[in-house]
């Protein structure tokens, strides 16, 4: 398929910015829109799926995901503004990024269809420390497991980069699910 994106300001449109996709055979074809601006930020291996954001009526960032058609799906919010998308998985399932939450505080997010937008601060937080926090995810592995970005680390009173395995391990599920066999016995 060879799909690449990027931002172009050179079509005469004042400075602002608009996602596209280009295509070998097709050449520059501009993605749908919100408001004035827009930014296509990474794109799926199949090509099929570029994520990034797209201003919303208001003018804030959203972030967006394109289909293979050029159509275009805000992917939610965690109670804030603004949001954005930085890394797609390999077929288009797994979108990350990073959005406000309902006090304005930057965080992590994880998206896939049929669950939508999901805190990741929320759904890990057994794996944060006291006052620690994923900030932003930047980059994803192409099954969707493995997520990477950047968060505030209170034990060391730092920034600090994070890699995440979304995925309990198998000693984690056997010793579950031995576990669970002992309360079937029982």
């Amino acid at each position: 398929m060879g799909y690449d994106q990027a931002t172009t300001d050179d079509e005469g449109v004042g400075g602002e910015w608009r996602a596209f996709r280009w295509t070998r055979t097709g050449g520059t074809a501009p993605l749908a829109t919100r408001g004035a601006n827009s930014q296509s930020l990474a794109v799926s291996a199949d090509g099929s799926i570029l994520v990034g954001w797209t201003e919303d009526t208001t003018g804030m960032w959203r972030a967006a995901k394109w289909g293979a058609d050029g159509s275009l799906t805000l992917l939610g919010t965690l109670g804030g503004a603004p949001s954005a998308a930085y890394s797609v998985s390999a077929n288009g399932a797994v979108i990350v990024g990073s959005a406000a939450d309902s006090a304005g505080r930057a965080r992590a997010f994880r998206w896939a269809a049929g669950v939508g937008m999901e805190d990741l601060n929320r759904v890990y937080a057994r794996l944060l420390g006291d006052g620690s926090f994923l900030e932003a995810a930047y980059g994803v592995s192409p099954d969707g497991r493995y997520i990477v970005g950047a968060g505030y680390n209170a034990a060391t009173n730092r920034f600090e980069g994070f890699l995440l395995d979304t995925v309990p391990e198998p000693a984690s599920l056997l010793t579950l699910s031995v576990g669970l066999i002992g309360l079937l016995r029982a």
